[in-house]
């Protein structure tokens, strides 16, 4: 197992003993209050060991499951959004309303509290962006365009965006679609999404592809106040809005979570290091250079959790500007991640007693090599591992030998920003000397987080910087101070350069795992008497429903019609087509092409055409009946009925029929029809069965055609008889998308 330490945020507390001195008792009382509430403080009597541990706690991650998981369960942890994040929550409602019941309503809540705004929609790992809903619209609205976006016209997919106000109102479409709604069921100060989804025959296939599991929403989290704002003579403000803003700055962040007083420590504002929290807060807003561009040296974006303890929420803000908080002297003090020089200067005048060094660390605490995890944004916001960050001096340091820190970053949203702790992780490794100073009444001056120089001729120490990590009174009774120093160095915490960081090769586009519909082939046109006759070869019809015939006049795709539909490999062009119909010399130009779903025109819906181009070589011409016949004869084409409706079924009629008897002798006495068989659907009723142009009429449904076979027979005036079968196939087409019943 790789080793686990890492110091990406502490907490450790101070009492300087000259300063509360005659109040030492409420002191304690009040750091025993936060122990017991938060279990974070550091006593300042810590072995140096337990310090250095300490220094180097990890925060408990969260998982990408605990953000992002669409829960269904009475019982959630309240979520805390700092930054920016992908979240998704509890499902506090759910209910179809409707005609069949085709709207469903889900409503997710995000976040515990008013938020800044919830832009991208995810769909499990399909992004609505912000600009698809409604145009960006801050309440949202109906999809109009991407994957969820309108389909035939109608809109399959609506999300109303609430962000938690005061002022916050019941959500209108749930207020309507359901009588359980009320004007009470506001959910203020909760940020939640209401998604409405409708199922149409032109939505089908997207709902029956994507099948969301997990609905997220991309938040900007709380408003936060920010201290260099506030221009008021007498401050903190805490509640002034005028100096509340959305932030990513993780000192702003950590106060806003600890004087909370819902859902944080509740801490008096008085309590805050002021001053010390925007020389941080500088520090993590201080711009750096990185092969993409810049950016901020430290932000926070992530979520924290209500069921957590205050220790782990905190020690997860601070990882993500590799910071410290101490209680010093009545104050909470905030130290970002950077080097602060040193404010105490301290010589062998200062000692009172023998100094202890410890000269470097046990194996177990050292690393030359560090690896974890961060958020990022490009991969929908997943914990991912950012790239293995490691020294060549710091692996000679440890014989070459490969020493492994782990570390997670749940609130760093940038994998530059996790290579650049990770390289001070490393640097900051180096520093292994641990000194005990027995000092004087100077050392009460010191406190813990600070920085001071220290001179020793006899070590050859010359301003020797150490960090302060704990103290307590001596037992000499000289009131002295014993200093826990770690030694340190502003090198340590030196931004990389722009050629130190590592650029991870690019993601590779996962194909979509969705069968593509494939296309005729072969396709053929053999002009006829009076028709003309088209062949092809089908795809694998298990994906195919039917296959689409498309004519023009000339070769361009431009000018073609959709004159049919089959789910065979023939179909005969003739004079009864409703759509074009042709008559003898008329020549005509095809494509063919399959279809998965009745709507829709991406590919697992609509196949390439055959031939896949605007301009098409597969062309015939209608031929005319030879002249001269002797022997009488008949001839005619398929009759084919067309008719749609708002409805899954119709009443279809047929066009007349179209039969040619030649031959014989003229005149033709008599024309009989006859039923032979019915394939497909409903056999449809004849106008007049002694005519050579009945139309036929049947009852219909939407995809199941009714499709007959008829034997008419002609007379001539020498009693001579010919016979021909003809086919009649009627379709109905609903163009209200309605659902079977």
């Amino acid at each position: 197992m790789p080793q686990a330490v890492a110091a990406i945020g502490v907490i450790v507390t101070s009492f300087v003993g000259a300063a509360i001195s005659t109040t030492l008792g409420v002191a304690l009382a009040s750091a025993g209050a936060f122990v017991v509430g938060a279990a974070t403080i550091v006593a300042a009597g810590m072995a140096a060991n337990r310090l250095i541990a300490n220094l180097y706690e990890m925060p408990q991650i969260d998982t990408d499951q605990s953000r992002q998981r669409t829960a269904k369960s009475t019982v959630e942890p309240m979520k805390i959004i700092y930054g920016e994040a992908l979240v998704s929550g509890a499902l506090s409602f759910i209910g179809v309303s409707g005609e069949k019941n085709k709207d469903l309503y889900h409503s997710v809540v995000l976040a515990g509290h008013e938020v800044e705004a919830i832009t991208d929609i995810h769909f499990d790992n399909e992004v609505i962006t912000e600009s698809q809903i409604n145009g960006g619209a801050t309440g949202g609205g109906n999809v109009t365009s991407g994957t969820f976006g309108t389909k035939g016209g109608q809109v399959i997919c609506k999300i109303n965006k609430k962000l938690g106000g005061s002022s916050q109102v019941v959500d209108a479409d749930l207020n309507t679609a359901f009588a359980s709604i009320g004007t009470n069921h506001k959910g203020t100060g909760l940020a939640y999404i209401v998604t409405k989804w409708t199922l149409t025959k032109q939505s089908q296939e997207t709902w029956d592809q994507y099948s969301p599991q997990n609905i997220k929403g991309l938040v900007k989290g709380r408003k936060v106040y920010d201290y260099r704002l506030d221009t008021e003579l007498v401050k903190p403000n805490v509640d002034n809005a005028s100096f509340i803003a959305y932030s990513t700055n993780p000192v702003w962040c950590l106060i806003d979570y600890m004087i909370n007083t819902d859902f944080g420590m509740a801490i008096s504002p008085n309590k805050i290091d002021w001053d010390a929290a925007v020389i941080a807060a500088d520090a993590c807003d201080a711009t750096v250079t990185i092969p993409s561009g810049v950016e901020k040296r430290f932000t926070c974006n992530g979520v924290i959790f209500g069921t957590d303890s205050h220790k782990t929420n905190i020690n997860k803000i601070l990882s993500s500007m590799n910071g410290m908080l101490t209680y010093t002297n009545g104050q909470f003090v905030i130290r970002a991640g950077v080097y602060e020089a040193p404010t105490v200067s301290l010589n062998e005048n200062h000692l009172q007693g023998g100094i202890s060094l410890k000269t470097s660390v046990e194996r177990s605490d050292r690393f030359n090599t560090v690896t974890g995890t961060f958020i990022d944004p490009s991969q929908n916001h997943k914990s991912v591992e950012f790239p293995t960050i490691t020294t060549a001096d710091a692996r000679i340091r440890d014989n070459s030998e490969v020493l492994t820190k782990e570390v997670q970053l749940p609130m760093t949203n940038s994998q530059y920003m996790a290579q650049r702790i990770g390289f001070k992780l490393i640097k900051q490794s180096d520093l292994q000397q641990v000194l005990i100073f027995p000092a004087n009444l100077a050392g009460v001056q010191v406190a813990v987080g600070s920085r001071v120089s220290v001179t020793i001729s006899e070590l050859g120490w010359t301003n020797k910087v150490f960090m302060c990590l704990g103290w307590n009174f001596s037992d000499s009774g000289n009131g002295g101070v014993n200093l826990t120093l770690r030694e340190d160095a502003s090198t340590a915490y030196a931004d990389p350069l722009v050629g130190e960081y590592l650029t991870p090769a690019a993601l590779t586009q996962l194909e979509n795992s969705f069968d593509e519909i494939e296309s005729p082939s072969a396709l053929l046109a053999t002009g006829g008497i009076q028709n003309i006759v088209l062949e092809w070869d089908n795809p694998e019809l298990s994906r195919v429903k039917y296959i689409e015939v498309y004519a023009s006049p000339d070769n361009t795709w431009a000018n073609s019609q959709l004159i049919g539909t089959t789910q065979g490999t023939q179909f005969t062009h003739g004079g009864s087509n409703k759509i074009d119909p042709v008559a003898s010399g008329n020549t005509r130009y095809y494509w063919v092409r399959a279809r998965g779903y009745d709507f829709g025109d991406d590919a697992q819906a609509l196949s390439d055409r055959f031939p896949n181009s605007d301009t098409s070589g597969v062309i015939a011409t209608v031929g005319v009946v030879p002249a001269g016949a002797t022997t009488l004869s008949i001839s005619g084409n398929t009759v084919h009925g067309f008719d749609s409706g708002n409805a899954f079924s119709g009443t279809v009629t047929s066009s007349a029929a179209s039969v040619t008897a030649s031959g014989g002798t003229e005149p033709y006495t008599a024309y009989s029809w006859s039923h032979i068989s019915t394939s497909s659907g409903n056999t449809p009723a004849i106008s007049n069965a002694a005519i050579s142009n009945p139309t036929f009429t049947a009852t219909v449904s939407s995809g199941v055609s009714s499709v007959s076979t008829w034997e008419v027979t002609v007379t001539d005036s020498a009693s001579n008889t010919a016979s021909t079968y003809i086919s009649v196939s009627l379709t109905w087409f609903d163009t209200g998308g309605g659902i079977e019943p």
